[in-house]
């Protein structure tokens, strides 16, 4: 048979007063395929793919019984013609993975409608692309299911592993008192349990020699090697789905190749990832932070704006011109969020190094750059929460209070100069040294300690004995920069962040009967752990106020710079004085007169 030559596929329009969408229906001929059905190779199933219309809102007919699909669309291939899928007997050429997504299907006889936005979209169309992109929240809500597809790679046992891991971490960390202190010593016992490639014996199977074990090697593949976990859009389209099904490799029939969304969520969520990530650092020696990745880069915001709220999405301008840059796009999201937040989301300014600056006014979030550091401040950009809005640095003033006396509403473009009601409280007066040993490195508490004890010693020497003659007993807040330190139910308050750099400085020793310098270490690491794991250093540095203060601000202060508490703030921040001006430039978050911030 002659193959189908591609073709552009004949969209007709979409209603958008129904909220219409395409649906695509996967189903099996009885007889013999036709002409112009998707053949696949021989002993798998001919499949027959329809693309049809359905209302999400209609006065007459329930909404349609649907599952969507949550994938990488990946990139074409130059060297060889893509894959044809062959629908309502027109051949359109789609990705390879988005074949080999189908294909998969097809070997299990999946039937049904499902949404898959490469074919559903008409991505020829700018129009429908703007409005059906503003629709992807409640597609992805109303959904029966959404199916992730990790790809054709198998790494079945992954799964199966990232389950078992679950609920051994649970049965021996979390649900044990005290078990966070032992999380360390917990991956070290696993990871000595893990598949290796040769055993005492060397008579594995098949030329594969090993003992029954944790297979980190395929887990680090599963979460780390594969690109659908960088996609923004995941964040959406998993968040809002009723229920979801992980797909992984092309067989369906290959052992564990499709598990609940639950059972790899509770891996993740709170027990899994600070498992991964210490897995991670322990085992490869490198951060578990990646940076998400979109197809487009101003899908980067678009495809937050499902988990926003309905007032803040409104703001916000879907459209996919050329006159719509990316910079144009950051700076209406940046605008919208702060006239509704306030200052608070100035704690998404974020410089990481080696990201290439895109020229944006400072305080507009770059939501297109890495995030390497995590978060001082913030805000919930997703729920109605009257406390987020009520500050801690700056008093208790409410930003809606304060608003009408900024000048942000007004701001354009081409003059991104905004307004904010604030105090200068302090200048940067020393700047110490940054942070960067990794966690299970061989100095790393010996790190720790010397990092600590430099802070101690630089407020010592910068203090005014008569007047601050106690900041020395306070070093022990920067590295959390008092985080966990706010919560009314919190019944031991900052003593377990006490007692975690007490442990590292020295100033409490290991019990006497611990003769080894081994178990002294792992006693140190257990003891410190509930303080170390709330760590916001690394990016960041130490500083020494003109007080003699010590306080954590980015890793790009220089001494001079200003410590400003801004109306409605949660956290203070570092700015920067614009030479020959009387604007600032936001670093980073660390009566009443206006800054002006560039």
């Amino acid at each position: 048979m002659t193959p189908p030559t591609p073709q552009k596929y004949p969209y007709l329009p979409l209603d958008p007063s129904t909220h219409e969408i395409r649906l695509l229906t996967l189903s099996y001929p009885r007889s013999s395929p036709a002409p112009l059905s998707n053949t696949p190779p021989p002993d798998e199933p001919a499949y027959t793919l329809t693309l049809t219309h359905a209302p999400l809102t209609s006065p007459t007919t329930p909404p349609p019984l649907f599952s969507a699909l949550s994938y990488v669309w990946g990139t074409p291939t130059t060297s060889s013609p893509l894959p044809i899928l062959v629908i309502n007997a027109h051949p359109v050429p789609v990705t390879p993975n988005l074949h080999s997504a189908i294909a998969r299907l097809a070997r299990q006889r999946w039937t049904g409608q499902i949404w898959i936005d490469a074919l559903c979209i008409n991505q020829a169309d700018t129009a429908e692309k703007n409005w059906q992109v503003l629709l992807m929240s409640r597609i992805y809500r109303v959904a029966e299911q959404v199916l992730i597809w990790l790809g054709p790679e198998h790494d079945g046992g992954a799964l199966h592993a990232v389950r078992e891991l679950g609920v051994l971490f649970r049965e021996q960390v979390t649900e044990v008192e005290g078990g966070w202190g032992r999380v360390e010593g917990f991956v070290k016992t696993v990871v000595g349990f893990s598949i290796t490639n040769t055993d005492a014996d060397g008579d594995g199977e098949g030329g594969r020699k090993g003992r029954v074990g944790f297979d980190f090697e395929a887990i680090w593949r599963l979460f780390r090697g594969r690109p659908w976990w960088r996609r923004v859009w995941i964040i959406q389209e998993v968040v809002l789905a009723r229920k979801a099904v992980v797909l992984c490799g092309a067989d369906p029939g290959a052992g564990v190749t499709s598990v609940p969304w639950e059972d790899v969520s509770e891996y993740m969520d709170g027990v899994g990832m600070p498992l991964l990530d210490t897995i991670i650092w322990t085992s490869f020696g490198t951060s578990a932070d990646s940076a998400i990745q979109a197809t487009d880069p101003r899908d980067r915001i678009y495809g937050l704006l499902g988990m926003m709220r309905e007032r803040d999405r409104r703001r916000i301008p879907v459209e996919y011109s050329p006159e719509m840059t990316i910079n144009r796009v950051l700076f209406a999201v940046g605008k919208a969020l702060l006239e509704d937040h306030g200052p608070d989301v100035l704690s998404f300014c974020q410089q990481p190094p080696g990201h290439p600056s895109k020229d944006l006014p400072s305080w507009v979030p770059d939501w297109t750059a890495p995030r390497t550091m995590t978060l001082i401040g913030g805000v919930s950009l997703g729920t109605d929460n009257e406390a987020r809005l009520r500050g801690d640095a700056s008093g208790g003033a409410n930003w809606r209070d304060w608003a009408p006396k900024s000048r942000v509403e007004d701001v354009v473009y081409e003059h991104p100069v905004v307004s904010l009601p604030g105090i200068v409280v302090a200048q940067v007066e020393v700047v110490c040294q940054g942070f960067i040993t990794a966690p299970g490195s061989a100095s790393y508490l010996d790190d720790c300690r010397d990092w600590l004890l430099e802070i101690n010693d630089m407020v010592n020497e910068s203090l005014d004995k008569s007047r601050n003659a106690e900041f020395d007993k306070e070093t022990w807040r920067v590295p959390v920069a008092d985080f966990g330190l706010a919560e009314a139910d919190d019944a031991e308050g900052p003593s377990r962040f006490i007692h975690g750099f007490d442990v590292l400085t020295g100033k409490l020793s290991p019990p006497p009967e611990l003769g080894s310098d081994a178990a002294k270490r792992d006693w140190v690491t257990a003891e410190s752990w509930d303080y170390r794991r709330v760590w916001k250093v690394y990016g960041r540095r130490a500083f020494i106020d003109n007080a003699g203060r010590p306080g954590l601000g980015p890793a790009g202060m220089v001494a001079g710079d200003k410590v400003v508490v801004l109306a409605g703030a949660r956290v203070p921040f570092i700015l920067r004085l614009e030479s020959g001006t009387s604007t600032h430039r936001v670093s980073e978050s660390s009566s009443f007169h206006n800054i002006q911030l560039v």
